[in-house]
């Protein structure tokens, strides 16, 4: 018996059903994907949505499930395990729009099998890898990344805390195919440590991602030089919508060569500058370009050093704004309104 882990088969077209349960014994997740069978056959579209002992979990997709039917696969594995199997048994899945991996050792072995799969799932939409353990400095990652562009359907991509990342050999070949990834409108590099120079890189190319709305560049230590170079190119991102620039060590100056582009990107609706050091100069360089940002509703100040003062001079300019509904400096902000901040851009 083991001791507890979660199967969740989850299936759209349903209405708002939704099966959620907890396995504990063999037996139990065998019936629970029984009922994901079925579903497959009442909708032909199920989402199998698993995090559960990697043999067990092999054997009951193989012996229950439609594997061809399957769109959505969650991987969450220990990295002790050897999941070359498991990912076999996933390249099998033709219909599949939705891979997450999180938390998974990937070896050479397993990236060349993501890289065989990359251009037979024709519906790909969503790719993400969260906290993985890639192989640094490998010929097989490069190999991956060239593989990206193939996926036509593409929309939403993921290397968030990603070792593959955190190489900048690796991060030069990631950038250099992201022009070619002409329906990507996600973008999530976060937690990455790219720096100032993995920042002027993906500057370089950013003003051909012509479809990219969502880009989070959270934890990068990105600093004053790395904004510069970014903030270059943010008014030729024309569908740009959500910039997330949190915890990069910005400061007052970085942050005014930000806010002299600001009113240059029509787009942009959604800008997070949370945990930035920005006192009450950063707030005041803000504050003389926000009335020009006719697309901005939302603009995230937490955990910053500015005063009340600075606060103050913020949501005076906030008076002048078209759009501008927020203005956020706490978890329990005083000036924001009762909307919601909006999606959750990191998944």
């Amino acid at each position: 018996m083991l001791t507890s882990f979660p199967a969740e088969i989850l299936s759209e077209n349903l209405g708002t059903t939704q099966f959620r349960m907890i396995a504990q014994t063999s037996n139990e997740l065998r019936n629970h994907f029984t009922q994901a069978k079925r579903l497959i056959k009442l909708k032909n579209k199920t989402e199998g949505h698993c995090k559960h002992d990697l043999t067990l979990g092999i054997n009951s997709l193989q012996q229950h499930c439609d594997i061809q039917s399957i769109t959505l696969v969650y991987l969450h594995l220990h990295d002790n395990y050897d999941s070359r199997t498991l990912f076999e048994t996933i390249q099998s899945c033709k219909t599949l729009s939705r891979l997450r991996i999180s938390a998974c050792s990937l070896g050479d072995n397993v990236i060349q099998i993501l890289t065989t799969g990359l251009p037979e799932w024709k519906s790909l939409e969503w790719l993400d890898f969260e906290s993985d353990v890639i192989m640094k400095n490998s010929i097989e990652v490069k190999q991956l990344f060239t593989r990206l562009p193939l996926c036509r359907s593409l929309t939403r991509l993921g290397f968030c805390s990603s070792a593959a990342m955190m190489n900048p050999g690796n991060f030069i070949a990631f950038v250099q195919v992201l022009p070619g990834c002409t329906s990507l409108a996600h973008l999530d590099l976060g937690q990455n440590r790219i720096g100032a120079e993995g920042a002027g890189r993906l500057a370089a190319v950013l003003g051909q991602c012509a479809s990219l709305a969502h880009l989070n560049l959270t934890g990068n230590q990105i600093g004053r030089h790395g904004v510069e170079r970014l903030a270059a190119v943010l008014p030729l991102c024309r569908s740009l919508v959500h910039l997330n620039l949190a915890n990069n060590q910005l400061g007052d100056e970085a942050t005014g060569r930000l806010a002299a582009v600001l009113g240059q990107c029509a787009s942009l609706a959604v800008l997070s500058l949370s945990e930035n050091y920005i006192t009450d100069d950063g707030a005041e360089s803000l504050a003389q370009v926000i009335p020009l940002c006719r697309a901005l509703t939302s603009l995230k100040l937490e955990y910053n050093l500015m005063t009340y003062a600075g606060q103050q001079v913020l949501f005076t300019a906030k008076g002048r704004c078209v759009a501008l509904k927020e203005i956020c400096f706490t978890d329990h902000d005083p000036f924001d309104s009762d909307d919601d901040f909006g999606p959750n851009f990191h998944v």
